[in-house]
């Protein structure tokens, strides 16, 4: 993060602004827990490799705390475990193609 007074309040701001979007963009529990990509493959128990391909291919729900491509991820919890259950009865593949 910056030290750049005006960059901090910038990426505040970006931040700000995924959550706001995240209530009408979403149909997630508001006590649902987010998971780092770490938390996230440990529960899944993919690579972060597998995790990132079924991200862009919008097979699990994330949202995305800061602009621009190095912006922290977090996955929703519930998400994983709905693709999970899906994959476990023949619903959905890993390797499905986009």
């Amino acid at each position: 993060m910056s030290t750049n007074p005006q960059l901090v309040l910038k990426e505040l701001r970006d931040i700000a602004n995924a959550f706001a979007g995240l209530e009408n963009s979403m149909s997630i529990a508001q006590d649902d827990v987010m998971l780092t990509t770490e938390e996230a493959c440990a529960l899944m128990k993919v690579s972060r490799w597998t995790l990132m391909r079924l991200r862009k291919k919008g097979l699990i729900q994330f949202a995305k705390l800061a602009a621009g491509k190095s912006g922290a991820v977090r996955y929703f919890r519930s998400s994983l475990i709905s693709f999970l259950n899906e994959r476990k009865n023949g619903g959905v593949s890993c390797n499905q193609n986009a």
